[in-house]
């Protein structure tokens, strides 16, 4: 036997969502917003890297095809470790420069030249560039005139005119 139901039973229905469920709901977002946002900040520095790494292959074409038109000799530039868009643009005879993504970095150059007046006359070079992953141990994407190119810790700034060994894969 089924009891009657009344127009007043009926009415009483559940419409919308308690506080907790909302606040679950919230929580969850969060979360996968942090999440989001964590992953994108990690690709966009080695999206960074990526450019920095095309950017010294590109100066290094530069820099080769001005050796070709130079008797094999690459521009002067001595120990001061030249910024490369301030300088070697200029030597190489470049209109337009590719810039380092963001304004900490710079690309640079140096020459086994005694002096920097930027005429053809070296022998070596190396062309580097400090990355930005990892950030510890500070890493440098280096290319160097012998063929090498690859990663270091060592400070390019401290080396002599030669690029040193090892360079590894990144």
């Amino acid at each position: 036997m089924s009891l009657p139901v009344t127009k007043h039973q009926l009415s009483i229905t559940r419409s919308g969502f308690t506080l907790i469920e909302l606040l679950i709901v919230i929580a969850i977002l969060g979360v996968l917003g942090a999440a989001v946002m964590f992953t994108f900040r990690g690709a966009r520095s080695s999206a960074r890297d990526t450019q920095r790494k095309s950017d010294i292959k590109q100066y290094q074409t530069a820099v080769e095809q001005y050796a070709n038109r130079n008797n094999s000799l690459y521009p002067l530039r001595d120990a001061t470790n030249v910024r490369v868009s301030t300088t070697l643009c200029a030597d190489l005879g470049l209109a337009v420069c590719p810039e380092e993504p963001q304004s900490a970095n710079f690309y640079f150059y140096r020459s086994d030249g005694g002096v920097s007046t930027g005429a053809a006359g070296a022998a070596t070079f190396y062309l580097w560039v400090r990355l930005e992953k990892p950030p510890t141990p500070v890493t440098y994407f280096v290319s160097c005139s012998d063929g090498r190119v690859g990663c270091t810790t060592s400070n390019p700034t401290g080396w002599t005119n030669a690029c040193p060994a090892p360079l590894t894969a990144c």
